[in-house]
C-alpha cells in the first residue's frame, strides 16, 4: 500500500474495505476522515433541534460503534453510484442523531413536537436506518 494519505474525496469502496482491512495505522487514519466528518454532520443534524448539542459527542461516539458493527457493514453497503461519500456519511449521522435524541425520555416530547415524526422502535429502527 502507499504512502498516499486519502480523503474523503479519494476514497473509493474498494479503498475504504483496503482500509478496513489493513493494520491498525491503516484502520486509525480511516476512523480519522470519518470522525471529521461525521462530527461535522451530526453537528449540522443538531444545531436546530432543542438541547441536541449538548449530546453531540456522545452521539458520535456512538455512531462510529454503529458503523464499524457487523464487520462495518454500513460503510462497506455504501455505494458511489446513488451518493458521493460526504452525502452518504451525512443521511446516516443525520438519521443516527435524530433517532438517538428520541430514544432519550426527557427529550423525545420535544423532538417530536420539533420533528413531527414518531419514534420508531426496535427492528424498526434498523430497517430506518439501513441504506436501500
Amino acid at each position: 500500500m502507499s504512502s498516499f494519505e486519502p480523503s474523503l474525496a479519494t476514497l473509493s469502496p474498494e479503498r475504504i474495505a483496503a482500509l478496513l482491512d489493513g493494520d491498525s495505522r491503516q484502520q486509525r487514519l480511516l476512523a480519522r476522515l470519518l470522525l471529521e466528518q461525521l462530527r461535522r454532520s451530526v453537528h449540522h443534524t443538531l444545531r436546530d433541534l432543542p438541547q441536541g448539542s449538548i449530546h453531540e459527542h456522545d452521539i458520535v461516539a456512538e455512531l462510529i460503534v454503529y458503523l464499524y458493527r457487523r464487520d462495518a457493514k454500513v460503510l462497506r453497503d455504501w455505494d458511489p453510484q446513488r451518493a458521493g461519500l460526504r452525502s452518504y456519511l451525512a443521511m446516516v449521522a443525520g438519521r443516527f442523531a435524530r433517532r438517538w435524541l428520541m430514544g432519550q425520555p426527557n427529550l423525545a416530547p420535544l423532538l417530536e413536537e420539533h420533528l413531527g415524526s414518531p419514534f420508531l422502535p426496535g427492528a424498526a429502527l434498523e430497517l430506518e436506518l439501513e441504506y436501500r
